[in-house]
């Protein structure tokens, strides 16, 4: 993007506009590297603890709503401080917790609700889709699914209906007007087929279905584990899914004495959202934990209806992650056999052995190779992820893809990777014990098209070994 690349066509990408550009935008500010993404990722964190507390402290004490936020949800999702739920993989996640806070802390009853409330409502589910597919519509089931249950309860008769009716049309005008101008955005300025993955990404969806089972629900893994990270978010699921329950039972009993505090059921629609999520939207372990910190919303809606020393029992169930957390941030050591990896742009890597020896062997193996093809800057495949290679050490791309993983290479785009071949300098396979199996990546038809692999296959000399289970597979010009 900083030097002129247009996003999905030059360089494919899952989710929306919105993270790519943001982070573009702080990386031609602060320039292109580690630690302007951490910096970045670091900063996007704050943001959206300041907005949890923002939507907590409108129920809550100040000093409440700020030791749940310590107690709570630090230890839980920020970045990159916390031992759980701090994926730092992709610059969408912490957008999409941003998005998702405001439409907690937006969130009003449907008897308070104004049309411009019911407007924002629409324009961050629209906001959504431009930071990652699908989440608003979960989103979008949990605000009418907590709307009805408080109409329930709050006993409306058919005028307060009509009314969320017609508050609930403003919502999806909203939301569609924002949603019209990604969609015209995807088709005005990319190619038909790029802009029908960008606008429906069913492909992502596809690549949940290859998810073993074993890997898709988490698990236990030890108690430490337990203790340690995995607690906080069960004390939220336990008081999230009684607080949804006494929800129910209120809206089934008709129970106005639960009328009188409808705007604090704003402190359920993230929870409500992570149980209807479970449906469809995450699609392994990693995104269940991923989105737990939904769940410690249940926290403060449950401290409003508990004793004092109930409270403080939560709080000291909270209290071991949080000490660990800052254990690992402030007293921790770095291991003994960590290694510094000096990068071409100057900035410094700490690293284990192995990931050192990985990247100066591609680079050493790389420039060994020497020019092949047709003058052209020589490219190289990286099996499956090296978007980091790529960028460090100036390898050109083999196609516009850097991840090559279960149905993210489209039919369309074989004629380009054919056309790739001739101007490609190796194959880099990470991650596989032996040579053979090396030697096949390509032939799985989830990943590459038969034509491809067919083609390549001819092409390939033989691997040579860069650490344990790595290889570069030198790429003739021409077929054996």
């Amino acid at each position: 993007i900083l030097t002129g690349g247009k996003l999905y066509e030059d360089v494919a990408y899952p989710y929306g506009w919105m993270p790519a550009y943001l982070y573009a935008g702080a990386a031609g500010l602060f320039g292109n590297g580690a630690g302007t993404y951490v910096g970045f990722m670091t900063f996007m964190s704050t943001v959206h603890i300041i907005m949890v507390y923002a939507s907590i402290r409108r129920f809550q004490s100040a000093i409440m709503a700020a030791c749940v936020c310590i107690l709570g949800f630090l230890p839980v999702m920020h970045m990159p401080a916390a031992l759980f739920g701090s994926y730092m993989n992709a610059a969408y996640i912490p957008i999409e917790r941003c998005l998702l806070t405001a439409l907690a802390l937006v969130y009003r009853s449907p008897s308070q609700r104004s049309e411009r409330d019911a407007l924002l409502l629409g324009g961050l589910l629209g906001l959504m889709q431009f930071t990652k597919f699908g989440g608003c519509f979960f989103a979008g089931a949990a605000v009418v699914v907590l709307d009805m249950l408080t109409l329930r309860i709050q006993g409306v008769g058919r005028p307060g209906y009509f009314r969320w009716i017609r508050l609930s049309l403003v919502t999806l005008v909203g939301f569609l007007a924002i949603e019209a101008i990604r969609i015209a955005l995807a088709f005005g300025t990319l190619p038909k087929a790029i802009a029908q993955d960008v606008v429906w990404p069913a492909y992502t969806a596809r690549l949940y279905s290859t998810v073993d089972s074993s890997y898709y629900w988490p698990s236990w893994i030890s108690a430490r584990f337990f203790v340690g990270q995995q607690l906080p978010c069960a004390v939220g699921l336990v008081l999230s899914g009684a607080g949804l329950l006494r929800l129910v039972a209120s809206a089934v009993l008709r129970d106005k004495t639960e009328a009188s505090h409808a705007d604090e059921k704003a402190l359920l629609l993230l929870p409500l959202f992570y149980f209807l999520a479970t449906v469809k939207y995450m699609g392994h372990v990693h995104t269940f934990y991923q989105y737990a910190w939904c769940l410690m919303f249940g926290v403060p809606y449950a401290l409003v209806h508990l004793r004092s020393v109930k409270a403080l029992a939560v709080a000291a169930l909270l209290i071991p992650a949080t000490m660990l957390m800052l254990k690992a941030t402030f007293v921790n050591r770095p291991p003994h056999d960590i290694k510094i990896l000096l990068l071409p742009n100057g900035e410094v890597l700490y690293c284990d052995p192995e990931t050192v020896a990985t990247a100066e062997g591609i680079q050493r193996e790389y420039t060994r190779l020497g020019t092949v093809g047709t003058g052209q800057p020589d490219k190289v495949l990286i099996y499956r992820i090296g978007a980091g290679y790529h960028f460090y050490f100036n390898l050109p791309r083999f196609s516009r893809h850097v991840w090559y993983i279960p149905y993210y290479v489209r039919p369309y785009d074989a004629p380009a990777l054919l056309d790739s071949l001739s101007d490609t300098r190796a194959f880099v396979v990470l991650g596989v014990p032996e040579p053979d199996e090396a030697m096949r990546f390509m032939e799985d038809p989830l990943i590459f098209p038969p034509e491809v692999a067919e083609a390549a296959a001819p092409r390939m000399g033989t691997p040579l070994k860069i650490g344990k289970g790595n290889w570069v597979i030198p790429i003739n010009s021409a077929p054996k």
